[in-house]
C-alpha cells in the first residue's frame, strides 16, 4: 500500500490516487491523512510563536534569543546564517505576521522599534533614524499604557505612554 500511495499523480508511477486527494477529509472522499507540508508549516509556526512569547519555559527559546537573535527581534532578524531548518522557519515570518496582532495595553511589554504593533511593520525599518532622533535605543522594551483621550471639540486619539 505504501508504494501505491507514495508514487503520486505524476503519470509515471502506478499510483491511482494523488496525494492531494488522499489528504482530503474522509467526508470529502479522502483518507483523512494529514498533509506533511501543512503539518510541518504548522509545527514551525508553533516554534516561531514560542520564540515570540519568550516566557522562559524553554531552553531552546532562550538559546535562540541569546545566540541567534541577540539584540534584534524575530521580525527584524535577517536570518542569513544558521541551519537549513532555521532558515526555513525564518521564511515563514510573513505567514505568522498575518496570523497575529499585538495588543498594547497596561502591563504589556513590547519593543517600540522592533515589534510589529503598527500596520507598516517594525518602525525601525520604516524610520531607521528613529532611535537616534527620539533617544530611545533600538533595544528599548517598554511597559505600555494605551488610553483613548478626548477633549472639548477634539476628536478622539490614541496615545501611547512609554516609560
Amino acid at each position: 500500500m505504501r508504494k501505491f500511495l507514495w508514487q503520486g499523480s505524476s503519470g509515471t508511477g502506478n499510483a491511482k490516487v494523488a496525494w492531494d486527494q488522499i489528504c482530503k477529509p474522509k467526508d470529502e472522499g479522502g483518507l483523512g491523512i494529514r498533509s506533511l507540508i501543512v503539518m510541518n508549516q504548522a509545527l514551525m509556526l508553533k516554534q516561531l510563536w514560542r520564540i515570540l512569547q519568550n516566557d522562559g519555559s524553554s531552553i531552546w527559546v532562550d538559546w535562540i534569543h541569546h545566540y541567534r537573535l541577540r539584540n534584534s527581534s524575530l521580525w527584524t532578524f535577517n536570518g542569513a546564517t544558521g541551519s537549513w531548518s532555521w532558515k526555513k522557519m525564518i521564511k515563514l515570518r510573513p505567514l505568522l505576521r498575518n496570523c497575529i496582532s499585538y495588543k498594547v495595553g497596561t502591563g504589556s511589554v513590547f519593543s517600540l522599534w522592533q515589534d510589529i504593533w503598527h500596520d507598516s511593520g517594525p518602525l525601525c525599518l520604516s524610520y531607521p533614524r528613529g532611535p537616534a532622533v527620539t533617544g530611545l535605543p533600538l533595544t528599548h522594551h517598554s511597559p505600555a499604557c494605551c488610553s483613548k483621550t478626548s477633549g472639548a471639540g477634539r476628536p478622539r486619539q490614541m496615545m501611547i505612554l512609554l516609560t
